[in-house]
């Protein structure tokens, strides 16, 4: 993908041409891979040990857990800049985020995203 003279393409453009992609290389038919990544700075950050508790309690396995800066290329690749950030990925396109902690406050966000990994 190429920068236009507009600038950088957004992220939904780049969902589109990954979309694309996988259906051209015969994915599209297939069974979808999905990959959770969650964007902690871990035990000093008091919102990502509330969401990390979330997803242990709801028995949610087989997530990455980044710390963003100790892998930057990931954190850039992803767009991360806060967190905790939930990024769910199908085929290496990403369907869904959640940003911020307050499990509490709006759990339905989260639950949606834990329905959307495990389905």
């Amino acid at each position: 993908v190429s920068q236009s003279r507009y600038g950088p393409p957004h992220q939904q453009e780049l969902n589109t041409i990954n979309r694309i992609q996988n259906m051209l290389e015969g994915k599209g038919n297939s069974v979808s891979y999905k990959r959770l990544l969650f964007f902690s700075k871990g035990e000093t950050c008091e919102p990502c040990k509330e969401v990390q508790q979330y997803l242990d309690d709801r028995g949610v396995r087989g997530y990455d857990k980044i710390n963003p800066f100790e892998e930057i290329e990931r954190s850039i690749q992803h767009n991360i800049k806060t967190v905790p950030c939930l990024v769910l990925l199908e085929d290496g396109v990403e369907i869904k985020r959640v940003l911020g902690g307050k499990t509490e406050v709006n759990p339905a966000r989260f639950d949606k995203l834990i329905e959307l990994y495990n389905s």
